[in-house]
Formats: structure tokens, sequence, C-alpha cells
């Protein structure tokens, strides 16, 4: 018998992480782990599977620093783009329209560039 949050369960659990390609929907690479693992330490085993020259998005939950900078600095050319959390610090080096902006994240040691989108 498996559980869950709310109790016992009939069925297996497991958490998975994909990098999937935009155009295509085609699955790049995935992870599995048990329901307990954190989405973000899954995430850390695509890294490699990460091509260089790329912009991977990232959903709202994945704001680690350790993370993003790991994966910016994991090959040659590789961005990443996510929607702001509330109370984020950064800083606005560029305006990309009404809502986009080009920002940095001070903490970053290397100070890749992140995006928003408001």
């Amino acid at each position: 018998m498996w559980k869950n949050q709310y109790g016992d369960t009939a069925f297996p659990q497991v958490r998975m992480v994909c990098l999937m390609e935009l155009t295509s929907h085609l699955l790049m690479g995935s992870v599995f782990d048990s329901c307990r693992s954190s989405e973000m330490v899954l995430a850390e085993d695509l890294i490699d599977s990460t091509p260089d020259n790329s912009l991977t998005l990232f959903d709202r939950g994945f704001y680690s620093l350790g993370l993003l900078n790991q994966w910016h600095h994991g090959g040659k050319n590789r961005h990443w783009m996510q929607p702001m959390r509330k109370g984020t610090q950064y800083e606005v080096v560029r305006s990309l329209g009404r809502q986009g902006k080009r920002s940095e994240y001070p903490h970053f040691t290397h100070r890749p560039y992140g995006f928003s989108s408001g």
C-alpha cells in the first residue's frame, strides 16, 4: 500500500520532471522518482540533457538560484525564462514591450540574465 498526503492509496505515485522541445513537443529528457522527491532536485539531472544555445522555460515553482545558476553554466549560451514571483529582487536591464523585462539577479556571481513576463 502506498501513501500520499491524504492517506493510503492503492496506486503508486511518482514525481516526473521533463525537458520538452516546444515546437515538436518531443521529450528530450525526463527524470522519475518518488513523489517525496523535490522537482528542483530532479531537474538538476536534466542539466546535461539541455542543448547548448537554448532557452529553457521554467514554471514559477522552479525558483531556485542554485538550479538556475547551474542551468546557465552547464553549457554554452544557455538561457532560461520564468515568471517572476512577488517580492523577487532584480534589476531591470531593458524593457521588452508592455510587460516583458530583461533583468539581472544580483545574487548570481556571474550575473546571468533572467527574463520576466510581468
